[in-house]
């Protein structure tokens, strides 16, 4: 009988070390999605239209064109206004929103000190451009592993 290594090591296939790692700022560093939730159920509201969990699932991964255009197919918005008015609507109520994120339970020390204390590369994105991105973080502790604000 052939004789067997039962170590670990030798058991195991070597594994690629992780040198990169890129997650999404909404609803993982910071607690946003809410905001997205009251500032559409406001709107619609107006409307005598309900924003539920049926279609925010189905908006769910899409992008802004693509979720607002279910929005407007499911609520039946087509008429009363523009998906360009209700964006634009949007936009301005969530600019007073997002600034009072609070970090979500365990990440004002989170994973991004962890990452970085492993010397990896992060890259966090959020929803929306840059601009709307560092609103998120203005007031959270969200840092690059040199300690300084992270920049979206």
């Amino acid at each position: 009988m052939p004789s067997v290594d039962a170590t670990p090591e030798a058991a195991a296939p070597p594994r690629a070390a992780i040198s990169h790692v890129i997650f999404n700022m909404d609803g993982l560093l910071l607690d946003t999605e809410g905001f997205y939730t009251a500032v559409q159920e406001k709107i619609l509201a107006r409307y005598g239209k309900v924003f539920d969990w049926s279609v925010k699932a189905k908006m769910m991964g899409k992008t802004t064109a693509e979720s607002t255009s279910i929005l407007f197919e499911e609520c039946g918005l087509t008429g009363l206004l523009t998906p360009e008015e209700f964006l634009k609507e949007r936009e301005t109520m969530l600019k007073e929103l997002l600034p009072t994120s609070v970090a979500m339970p365990g990440e004002e020390d989170g994973s991004l000190k962890l990452l970085y204390a492993w010397d990896n590369s992060v890259m966090v994105i959020g929803h929306g451009c840059r601009k709307k991105s560092s609103e998120k973080n203005k007031h959270h502790a969200l840092q690059d592993n040199k300690g300084k604000r992270l920049i979206f």
